[in-house]
């Protein structure tokens, strides 16, 4: 089987897997050890697929492997655990050539060594419906999480929103250069460096579990925001039993997302709560640490806090009035914050 036949390759599945591997320091195999310590393991796992999650007219191929790589290893970090083993499983079409799978590859290492994965496995089949990236990623829990407790702050570890412009930009300018033709410049995407930026190559930092540990604060809960931040407020919400109040006033929005916003003619906000890919974090953290919290996690938010569970999943605007959160794929159920008039989102 030829894994690789665009242009001019003719790869055999096997040689090319060699040839990835050659240089990487990593061995390739068929299962990643579980190993439990004194707070046990976990796994995660991801899917990317070409034309859903990503387009290879605008996006990088050493930044979608990236990215593919966050997007397994975050919800890790987001259960208190650091990473150890990587599988990942690529659905190649005819159009890639070797070289394109070797870029991919290449970003996926780099980004793996980065944080500490020691066992990285890959295998490859082929596609019919375009490139595919399935990942599994497993890692050991370094603290075990506290008990949810009614007023737990939410902390949020980063700008939102511009991912979601980002991605606007991308399709807009796509759009366009497809109707030139031949007439087509590449266009100048420098003033949207940032939110093009935030949605083609996520930054997670590496110590999201040791300065926890390192500053004595322990977490009652965790949410990777590959999710928009709305499935977020409502996955925790779901979790703790607890409602939950988040404030719009105190929503950091990723530099350059007004101006998209008012371009797009669109709510910032709305593209905050309910865009995805920001690649954060939402942490619950008890209320007691927060000195300790203002002092040492200046790089997150308090953006609400747990409330009693009558209290629903609610949006407080900035002249106090609650609004009922909504989020994608949750059924318009009623829940006890239904007296709350709804944010449209």
């Amino acid at each position: 089987m030829y894994i690789c036949s665009a242009m001019t390759d003719n790869i055999n599945k096997y040689t090319a897997l060699e040839r990835l591997y050659e240089g990487t320091d990593y061995e390739n195999g068929r299962e990643l050890t579980f190993v439990t310590g004194e707070y046990g393991g976990t796994g995660m796992q991801s899917l990317l697929l070409e034309g859903v999650d990503f387009d290879l007219t605008f996006t990088p191929l050493k930044h979608l492997g990236r990215k593919a790589v966050l997007s397994a290893i975050g919800g890790l970090y987001a259960q208190l655990c650091k990473p150890r083993g990587l599988s990942v499983v690529l659905g190649l079409s005819s159009k890639l050539s070797f070289d394109n799978v070797r870029e991919l590859w290449s970003g996926m290492v780099s980004t793996a060594k980065e944080h500490g994965i020691k066992e990285l496995h890959l295998d490859m089949k082929p596609s019919l419906t375009g490139l595919a990236i399935s990942l599994d990623a497993v890692g050991d829990r370094v603290m075990d999480f506290a008990p949810f407790a009614d007023m737990d702050l939410v902390c949020l570890s980063g700008n939102v929103g511009g991912a979601f412009f980002g991605q606007q930009v991308l399709l807009r300018e796509k759009e366009v250069y497809s109707k030139a033709g031949n007439a087509a410049k590449q266009p100048d995407l420098t003033p949207y460096k940032n939110v093009v930026g935030n949605f083609l190559s996520p930054v997670m930092y590496t110590d999201v579990v040791d300065r926890f540990r390192e500053f004595g604060v322990t977490p009652t809960g965790g949410v990777f925001l590959s999710v928009p931040l709305a499935n977020g407020v409502k996955e925790l919400q779901g979790r703790s039993g607890f409602g939950v109040k988040i404030y719009t006033d105190r929503i950091p929005l990723d530099p350059g997302t007004g101006e998209a916003a008012e371009e797009f003619h669109m709510d910032a906000m709305t593209a905050a709560l309910n865009g995805g890919d920001d690649y954060r974090f939402l942490f619950t953290v008890p209320i007691g640490q927060v000195d300790t919290l203002k002092k040492d996690f200046q790089d997150y938010d308090i953006i609400g806090h747990l409330a009693r569970p009558e209290v629903g999943a609610v949006v407080v605007v900035s002249d106090g009035v609650e609004l009922k959160l909504r989020a994608q794929g949750y059924a318009d159920e009623p829940d006890p914050g239904d007296d709350a008039p709804e944010m449209e989102v």
